[in-house]
Parts: C-alpha cells; structure tokens; sequence
C-alpha cells in the first residue's frame, strides 16, 4: 500500500427529516422541501494529527452546540482532537439553527438538542472509523458571472474557486472542499428546507461524480452576493402578495441556475486534478516520435502537513461621538431628504430594504441621492441607539487560525464577515503560492455570530449597512492572519527542509 502521510474518512447526514419534524412540532411555517439541508464531517489524520472539520447548511453555529459536540467527540474516542472547526455555509434561505439551539443553556434537554448531537456523534463515529489512506490535491478555476461587489456597482469581486480533492490511494474521489465567497441569499424570503445554490452545486457535481460529499466552505463573502435574475417590471406595480409570488418563482429557478454555473467550473477542476501530479506530454512534430513535456493543473500535495496556528483577537471600536453629535447628524440628513423630495416628487420612497433596480445611468439622480442619504440615516441613527443604551465601545471576540496543509498551500479561517478587499490584502503578503480564506468558522465554544462584518475604511465611507457599528480593524487583522501564515509557512520549512 502506498504511504501517503494522511487518512480521511468522510460522512453526510441530511437534516431534512429533524427540521421537518421540529418545524411542524412548533407550528412554524415551513413549506415543503427545496433540495436538502445537511451536515457534513471530514476527519483528517496527518501523522498523527487530527483535525475534524463538521460543514453545515446554517448561517451560523452556536456558542454552546460546539462545546457540546467537542465533548461528545472526545468521549467518543476518548482523546482530545488537535483541531475541530466548524464552518457554516452561511445560507439564509433554508431553515437556521432552530431556538432550542441558539438557547441551548435553557433547553439542553430537548428532544431538538438531543437527536442532533447523537446524530453529530454518529456523523464523527462514520468518518473517523472509515479513514484510509488519502491524497489530497488543489486547484482553481474561474466563475465570473454568478457574484458581484454588493456595495459598489463596478467594485472588486472574488472570481476564483478553489478545489481540494481528496482521493485514495487507487485515484477515486472520496469528497471535495469548494471555496468560494459567495451569500447563499437567493429565495431568503421563502420558507423551505433548502441549503440555497451550495445545494444546487453540490447536486450538479454529483451528477458528473456520483454520490461523492461536496463541502461547501464560503470564503470572504461580506461584500460578494449573487448576480439574479430580476423580477420582470411588469409585476413591480401589481398587490405585494402577487409579486413575492412571481419573485419566489425566479428565484428558485436561479438557485438551480447559480448552482449548476458554479458546479460545472468545479466539475471541470475536478477533473484537472485527476492528473495532477502525473507526467503529462504533447507529441513535438519537430523530430518524430518524441514528445514535449507538459505541467498539469493543480497541485499534488507530496508532503502534507496540516499545521495550525491559531490567536483570538479583540476587536473594540471606540463609538466617536456623542448622541448630541449624532443627533446633529440625523436632522442634517433629514433636511436633505425633504429637500430633495420637494423639489422632484417621486413615487419612491426613501428606505432601506426597498425593491428598486439603481442602474449606473442612475448615479447623481434624485432616486440614487435620496437611497444614499437614507443608508447614512439608517447607519447614524444605529449608532446612536448604541450610544443611548450607555455603550462607548463595540467589541467583538475574532477567532483567527491558519492552517498550513502543504509548503504551497494555506487557509486562513476566520470567525465572522471578511470583505473582499482585506482577503486580497492577505493572499498578497502570503507566503503560500495558493492562500484561501474559509470563512464563518466556530470553534469549540465560540460562536461564528457576534462579529458581523469586519469593515474597512472604505465601507464606512460608503455607508449603511456594511458600516455601521462594525470595528475597523481590517488591517490588523490581515497583518495577525500574514503573521500567522508566516508562522505556519516556516514550521513546514522546517519539518521537510527548504
């Protein structure tokens, strides 16, 4: 048998049937099924190092579920794991983490509770019990047409994905890691089991790989949202009722759209990677019977390593200004509003949340003003309910860890909403040829909820949602996560020799 320095086993479990149950139990109004929602765990021995990845269709995880689950896994093996992460797909269209979860200290004894940790458990035993001698490989392709910058009109987006296959030692495919930055947004409105385009993609994979597990690991996805369908005009001016109708039509058909664009890219890496690592050639027409030499796509992992670093970072936001001063700044816009609305009248109503297209022929109208003027009333008037509930500052707890799996590849995993633009910052300073970011990560005991965005200073310039009250601390952060890379990078070094 060949040695490969790793073993893996892998597991899937569908939540269809435990949140069908939980939702008809309270009354809460499910409508039938859109796919599946599931949990998935990696298990993953590198010389004796073991890392236990649990992937689920949620937004987010919960403080004390995770804590729960670490230590039913380590009773069940009676050792501590090196790591246990836990990654959240961040979908908001299917059913979230229900309330007996999010409370878990108050209702650690229901039956929701229960089920789910013993099935967890039985998920752990499945893949720890299967592993076998792996290889991993990595690679990346292009999706270009599915996500957008959602701040910014013609701002920067994230058009890589990248791949970690996983076979045995025979070459077959035992799962796949997708990573690719991305709001699983599309039919939130509607209340369906679902895991939103992750599932969709997952699905068109497997019609290509059989019944192979596709994780999918969102990256960093604050700022990158679908590029949908939109609603046809004629039914913007029909009763509300009727158009939620037709736009959960749509939207459904685009779940199914996004998902098999994005399946198909990662099909064809996929693919790419069968042969990574092996010698490939051309035949060379210049002298007969020869043949050029030729590199394939992708990365062979020859020597993994699975190194973790990790550091907790505090994140505390100094609120500038007074409630006088934010009041200053509330009448102000106020008055530019009733100014704007009195001298063009519009059918529009200046508000957040509300269903209007802004085309770029839109930017310096009256309709674009008042929508910009109504994000910085929605972003000072926040602000200054903070400052009403007697709180000078905003903290938050930042989980920060850097795996390094190989000389050539490391991942960044953080615990809440990096944007674009502070992953860039991080993969130019990575020592790593191929730097991925994991996102909405929990670790035991912590929780992927509570840190909401990590802004920078051009989103607070912006204004509105992705601004307010967020700690601006971008740049420390990616300064840690190189650091840390850093770190990782030299101990690899060390293990195998430069």
């Amino acid at each position: 048998m060949e040695k490969t320095g790793i073993s893996v086993g892998v597991s899937v479990f569908s939540l269809n049937n435990i949140l069908d149950k939980f939702c008809q139990e309270e009354g809460f109004p499910i409508r039938g099924e859109k796919g599946e929602q599931k949990i998935r765990c990696l298990v993953i021995d590198c010389s004796g190092s073991l890392t236990v990845i649990f992937n689920i269709d949620w937004t987010w995880w919960t403080k004390d579920f995770t804590l729960a689950i670490k230590k039913a896994v380590e009773a069940e093996i009676g050792e501590n794991p090196n790591n246990i992460l836990f990654f959240a797909t961040h979908t908001h269209t299917g059913i979230d983490a229900p309330k007996p979860i999010r409370d878990y200290r108050k209702n650690k004894d229901h039956w929701l509770i229960t089920q789910m940790i013993q099935s967890i458990v039985e998920l752990f035993r499945q893949a720890y019990n299967s592993r076998k001698p792996a290889l991993i490989k990595v690679g990346s392709g292009i999706v270009d047409s599915i996500s957008a910058n959602s701040d910014e009109m013609d701002g920067d987006y994230e058009k890589n994905v990248y791949v970690i296959r996983i076979d045995d030692i025979n070459g077959d495919m035992i799962c796949a890691l997708v990573n690719f930055p991305c709001h699983p947004t599309l039919s939130r409105s509607a209340y369906y089991i679902s895991g939103d385009f992750p599932t969709a993609m997952e699905t068109t994979v497997q019609k290509v790989y059989s019944n192979i597990p596709v994780f999918y690991i969102n990256g960093a996805a604050g700022d990158m949202w679908p590029v949908h369908r939109r609603v046809s005009p004629d039914f913007e001016n029909i009763p509300i009722d009727i158009y939620h109708q037709e736009k959960e039509k749509v939207d459904w058909a685009e779940v199914g759209r996004i998902g098999r664009i994005l399946g198909l890219e990662v099909c064809k890496v996929l693919a790419e990677l069968e042969v990574a690592g092996q010698q490939m050639s051309v035949s060379n027409c210049l002298w007969f019977y020869t043949e050029w030499e030729k590199h394939p796509s992708g990365i062979l992992i020859s020597e993994p390593a699975f190194i973790t670093k990790s550091q907790k970072v505090m994140l505390t936001k100094e609120l500038e200004l007074t409630k006088e001063e934010c009041d200053q700044k509330i009448k102000s816009i106020e008055q530019k509003i009733k100014q704007i609305q009195k001298e063009h009248p519009s059918p529009y109503e200046p508000r957040m949340y509300a269903p209007y297209l802004l085309r770029r022929e839109d930017s310096g109208s009256p309709l674009f003003d008042l929508m910009s003027l109504n994000a910085g009333l929605y972003y000072w008037k926040n602000k200054r309910g903070g400052i009403s509930k007697n709180e000078n500052c905003v903290s938050s707890i930042a989980n920060l860890c850097v795996i390094g799996i190989s000389r050539e590849v490391g991942i960044v995993c953080f615990a809440g909403e990096m944007f674009h633009e502070t992953a860039e910052a991080i993969r130019q300073q990575s020592p790593f040829k191929i730097t991925m970011i994991f996102g909405y990560m929990a670790t035991p005991g912590e929780t992927t909820n509570g840190l909401y965005y990590l802004t920078t200073e051009s989103k607070v310039s912006l204004g509105g949602l992705h601004s307010y009250n967020q700690p601006k601390f971008e740049q420390e952060v990616a300064c840690m996560a190189v650091k840390l890379l850093s770190d990782v990078s030299e101990e690899i070094q060390k293990t195998y020799g430069q």
